[in-house]
């Protein structure tokens, strides 16, 4: 048996004991948000007291940070691909800027449910050489 079988079967035989016992998973909100969304697909019109949770006032605050932080950033960006829409006008790429490539085509979209529509999306690639600390 190789390690990696033997890793899997280490793993299996872990999670039917915890099954039998009673024990839930520690959850990882990042890995395991899809999970989560299965788990309770529906609400039941219920309402849950969380008042005894010191630690999401904090969580929601700082959710909320990053909201704005995330907002003003893609309004940022938006400005920025405005700008460049506005200076490529009607060609479709640009050139001479070192380490950046920028193209701005038209094309027809695909419709299925929707009719088919001309669209030009703006692609914008980082091409710099990324250093490693």
């Amino acid at each position: 048996m190789t390690r990696i079988e033997q890793k899997i079967r280490h793993a299996v035989a872990q999670f039917w004991h915890d099954v039998e016992h009673g024990h839930e998973p520690e959850l990882d909100p990042v890995r395991d948000a899809l999970t989560v969304a299965a788990i309770s697909p529906t609400s039941n019109g219920s309402s849950l007291d969380l008042s005894g949770n010191n630690e999401l006032p904090e969580k929601l605050a700082h959710r909320a940070a990053l909201k704005d932080v995330i907002e003003d950033a893609e309004r940022e960006c938006k400005a920025i691909e405005t700008e460049l829409k506005h200076l490529l006008g009607d060609a479709e790429a640009a050139t001479g800027i070192e380490g950046w490539s920028i193209s701005y085509k038209s094309g027809v979209r695909q419709g299925y449910s929707v009719p088919a529509t001309t669209v030009r999306p703006l692609r914008i690639t980082d091409r710099r050489e990324v250093t490693k600390d």
